[in-house]
C-alpha cells in the first residue's frame, strides 16, 4: 500500500483507499461521457454511422484522460490542500 507523507502538516495517510477509487471512477465516467458525446457529434457529419464510429474511440480516450486527470487534484485529508501524487 502507498503511504503518503505531507511535510507541511507532518502527518501520513494511506494513499490507496475507497475514496480514491470512487474519485477515479467518477472522473473516468464523466470524461468518457463528455468526450464520447463530443466525438459522436463530430463523427455524425460523416453520416449516421459516423456518430457511432466516433463515439467509441472518444469514450476510450475520455476514460484515460479522466483516470489520469483525477490524480492531478487530490486533497490532503487533514488540511484540505490540493496536491499531486
Amino acid at each position: 500500500m502507498a503511504e503518503i507523507f505531507y511535510p507541511a502538516c507532518k502527518k501520513r495517510f494511506e494513499g490507496n483507499n475507497l475514496e480514491l477509487f470512487t474519485t477515479h471512477a467518477a472522473a473516468m465516467a464523466a470524461g468518457a461521457g463528455a468526450v464520447a458525446c463530443l466525438s459522436g457529434e463530430i463523427g455524425s457529419v460523416g453520416g449516421p454511422f459516423g456518430g457511432i464510429a466516433g463515439s467509441a474511440p472518444g469514450s476510450v480516450l475520455g476514460k484515460i484522460v479522466g483516470w489520469l486527470g483525477a490524480d492531478q487534484f487530490r486533497r490532503y485529508p487533514f488540511c484540505g490542500r490540493i496536491f499531486k501524487t
